[in-house]
């Protein structure tokens, strides 16, 4: 597992006691038994506690070092002293040190050992936690939370580490805990009012460096994970059978970042900014979506490696999947999509691929969306039914494919397409195996012949070429207006191909 991860699961495992002003009873040392369970996750030996002693309506727990290992890293964090008060109200406040170090510790198969110091502090941070000791809330609200790399060590540390900060700024929000005989679900709601990143690493005694500076507005994250409560580390690939479920997603405000790089006379530098932007994921054994996008994203490079800075821009663009991934007796549904809208680039970019500016330069678009329906015969996430699926000849039956939307412009031309097709699964001779297919799909071209002129005058296509490509237009499709074309394409019942009313098969 990766130093980032790992040390990401610390910092969130020392800050799982956030809490709640519920209004049900939780005693301190219910709370604290409970942050125990949490961390068996980690590992039987993963918690170590110095002592426990109640006093009045305060549980102090002394002495307490998280540690999470696997074979090659090991992550230490000396959470000190942690205080649980019973307030009155049957909510109980969490009292945790300041500043919590962490030790990461690398020992690679291969490579040098190295060891990174790092710390996470919190400002003004209030701790709740209520409910019941089977669903425990809890809030969190802080003016900042900090982690630091703060030092490297190793023979190959040959760098001087000036920043490498995380700051989160203006932090609200809640954290739920919910077990049953099967699962522990964990779902949780933060908004942050700022994101800063600040890295500056430079060569010790040389000219090498790297610095990067980042900042996110209005960043707002949910997430829901269901943990089977047996599950075994040492097997994972069983977890998603077991019911481990994982729905998470985050959004964004405007955000900037900009950075430079310099090595043995090579240097470099850039910035990008967003408006604004999203991502979600769903897993589990059912199925699987990941989904995404930015407004109005920007990239600017230059360096001495490139002739030129390097500008790109777009409007906006967005992607998506969703797949099933169990077996159904019913077609379950499945998509796809991307948009990448307005793609612009500078003029000296244009310069080299048409520097007599024949192209029309003004911004691309394109976009696609397909949809269908599948059903699966297999679990795909379940290893015992894994060589049975590689052994068939197909893991499922296809129902449907819709083509929602083809959208190409650029360069002064553009290709619009949409359709869709059904599939009848008992009929596999029509089309040679292939479940056979019924429905249509059309496409609509303006401004190719004018490209393809353009492409001429380039010297991009030989002229030679151009005849026979005509041709191939001419065959396909039909002539409906000044430089436009259309093209379409059906298989009916009987299994006729048909083209432009014409039938080929």
């Amino acid at each position: 597992m990766t130093i980032f991860a790992r040390t990401g699961q610390t910092a969130l495992a020392a800050t799982l006691m956030v809490g709640t002003a519920a209004h049900a009873d939780v005693s301190a040392q219910q709370v604290w038994d409970s942050f125990k369970e949490n961390m068996a996750l980690y590992g039987e030996s993963s918690l170590s506690v110095g002592s426990e002693e109640m006093s009045g309506d305060t549980l102090t727990v002394s002495d307490v070092v998280l540690t999470i290992s696997d074979a090659e890293t090991t992550v230490t964090s000396d959470l000190g002293t942690l205080t649980f008060t019973e307030t009155g109200d049957g909510t109980v406040s969490v009292g945790m040190p300041t500043t919590t170090p962490l030790t990461i510790r690398i020992e690679p198969t291969f490579g040098t050992p190295a060891t990174l110091n790092a710390s996470v502090t919190q400002e003004a941070m209030d701790l709740i936690v209520g409910g019941t000791p089977e669903e425990m809330t809890y809030d969190i609200s802080a003016a900042r939370y900090v982690v630091s790399l703060d030092s490297v060590e190793g023979e190959e540390a040959d760098v001087t580490l000036n920043a490498a900060q995380l700051a989160i700024s203006d932090i609200a929000g809640t954290y739920q805990i919910t077990t049953d005989e099967a699962l522990q679900t964990i779902e949780s709601a933060l908004a942050a009012g700022s994101v800063t990143i600040a890295v500056d690493i430079a060569e010790t005694g040389g000219p090498g460096l790297f610095q990067f500076m980042g900042t996110i507005d209005g960043l707002e994250t949910t997430g829901t994970v269901s943990l089977p409560v047996d599950m075994d580390m040492e097997a994972p690939e069983m977890a998603f059978v077991d019911g481990l479920l994982v729905d998470a997603g985050y959004e964004f405000g405007a955000s900037n970042y900009a950075f430079s790089f310099a090595e043995e006379g090579n240097t470099a530098e850039g910035t990008a900014s967003a408006e604004s932007g999203s991502m979600a994921v769903f897993m589990d054994a059912s199925g699987f979506s990941y989904a995404g996008g930015a407004t109005a994203p920007s990239v600017s490079i230059s360096g001495s490696d490139l002739p030129f800075p390097v500008e790109v821009s777009m409007a906006e663009y967005s992607y998506g999947i969703s797949l099933p991934l169990a077996a159904t007796d019913s077609p379950e549904e499945f998509g796809a999509d991307l948009l990448i809208s307005e793609l612009s680039v500078n003029d000296a970019v244009w310069s080299i691929i048409d520097p007599r500016g024949v192209l029309d330069h003004g911004p691309a678009t394109i976009s696609l969306d397909i949809s269908g329906l599948v059903a699966l015969a297999y679990d795909v996430l379940d290893p015992m039914q894994m060589q049975a699926m590689m052994m068939a000849d197909v893991p499922g039956e296809l129902y449907e494919v819709m083509i929602n939307d083809l959208t190409v412009r650029a360069a002064g031309a553009e290709i619009l397409g949409s359709g869709g097709f059904t599939f009848d699964n008992t009929d596999l001779d029509t089309f040679g195996g292939m479940p056979r297919p019924e429905g249509s799909a059309a496409v609509e071209i303006t401004g190719a012949n004018q490209l393809i002129d353009k492409l001429v005058q380039m010297g991009l296509v030989p002229e030679e070429q151009v005849m026979g490509a005509r041709m191939m237009m001419g065959m396909f499709a039909q002539v409906t207006g000044d430089d436009q074309m259309r093209s379409e394409l059906e298989i009916n019942e009987q299994g006729h191909v048909i083209v432009n009313g014409q039938r080929i098969q």
